[in-house]
């Protein structure tokens, strides 16, 4: 049994997977919402993944304590992604760039701006909202830009400034490539074609000849070596990885710990371009879903059978993840809330008297890093 430890909002992905791929295997997988790991004790064997890419540090003690506990039990439990020790965005990116395989930054916005390299963009830290900014040409506009974010409900310590690094051929197509890892197998995903550095599907960059070059890229899983390194150091063992290829060298930008496998858009949603194209690379994808079917049943088979694994972490880990994902939940509705005013005309005056009633960015970052002194 595969347990895909997967908050109920964000399993969506998982369930078109099953629905759509699983075929006779869908009863081997099940989505455990989190907040069992709460409320029950007792759980089948199996392999165990954690897709909690969004933890809060008080979460990260509670989830601990339950990977520590289902982890007594093997070889009947197998686990993937620790809580704590799976890298994040930032980690990532950094260790990357410190051993000279990435050319990408990625700061805090707490940290100094005017050593990085411009352009830049403005992404959070953990969540997967993809860039809150346009480019952005210098350190004035990011300390601008964050303010206005400020004023939307961004908190400054969750907040990434990125590199921009250009990865576009000579005829301005960007190739986005993504593998996942399941287990110890890499499996190549999809290679994706736009003109737009964000990437987003694009119907018309797909030429016969893009079509024949994603399924080649699929078929030969040419940077699976390089690949297979990469989760190895993040300590990744499910998720997605996204990268682009400069001067024959792999330039990485995120691991997805809880990536969409499937999407379950109806076809009158569809234009009948989008609908082709995906028809066209459909027997890519083909390729991909039967290995990685494939993998989880290597993944599964050692841990099929087994007496129930009892569990229980201690009642004040859990209130202390319950209090600090509530305040995150607060954080979020203002920023929605503060999205949608800052979009009505009719507040237009006042959104700009608040921007200039804002202190400098400068001067906060000054205040905290004296304080912290």
């Amino acid at each position: 049994m595969i347990h895909f430890v997967v908050e109920p909002h964000r399993n969506f992905g998982f369930r078109y997977f099953i629905a759509d791929r699983g075929g006779d295997r869908d009863d081997r997988f099940h989505l455990l919402d989190p907040e069992l790991l709460q409320r029950d004790c007792r759980f089948a064997p199996g392999s165990y993944v954690f897709t909690l890419d969004d933890l809060l540090p008080a979460e990260v003690e509670a989830y601990e304590a339950v990977w520590n506990q289902l982890g007594q039990h093997a070889p009947g439990v197998r686990l993937l992604n620790h809580p704590r020790n799976t890298m994040g965005r930032h980690a990532l990116l950094q260790t990357l760039y410190n051993s000279g395989r990435s050319r990408v930054r990625a700061v805090r916005t707490t940290e100094p701006l005017e050593s990085l390299r411009y352009p830049v963009f403005v992404r959070e830290e953990v969540r997967h909202t993809g860039s809150l900014t346009p480019l952005i040409d210098s350190p004035d506009e990011v300390r601008r830009t964050l303010r206005n974010l400020a004023l939307r409900g961004f908190r400054r310590e969750e907040l990434l400034v990125v590199e921009f690094c250009d990865t576009s051929d000579s005829e301005g197509v960007i190739r986005k490539y993504s593998a996942y890892i399941v287990g110890d197998r890499v499996i190549p995903r999809a290679l994706e074609f736009g003109t737009n550095w964000t990437v987003k599907h694009d119907p018309h960059s797909y030429t016969p000849e893009r079509i024949i070059e994603e399924r080649e890229f699929v078929e030969s899983n040419p940077h699976e070596a390089q690949l297979r390194d990469i989760f190895s150091l993040a300590k990744v063992q499910y998720g997605r990885i996204d990268y682009a290829m400069i001067d024959g060298a792999l330039q990485v930008w995120e691991i997805n710990l809880n990536p969409t496998i499937g999407r379950n858009r109806p076809e009158t949603e569809e234009s009948a371009e989008v609908l082709r194209i995906r028809g066209l690379r459909r027997p890519t994808g083909d390729i991909f879903y039967s290995r990685f079917l494939a993998a989880w049943d290597a993944l599964d088979a050692p841990t099929a059978i087994g007496e129930p694994v009892c569990i229980e972490v201690d009642p004040r880990l859990w209130k202390a993840a319950h209090r600090a994902r509530a305040a995150a939940l607060r954080g979020a509705r203002y920023q929605r809330a503060m999205q949608w005013a800052t979009h009505q005309p009719t507040l237009g005056a006042t959104w700009q008297l608040l921007k200039r009633l804002r202190p400098p960015v400068r001067s906060q970052l000054t205040d905290d890093q004296t304080e912290g002194s």
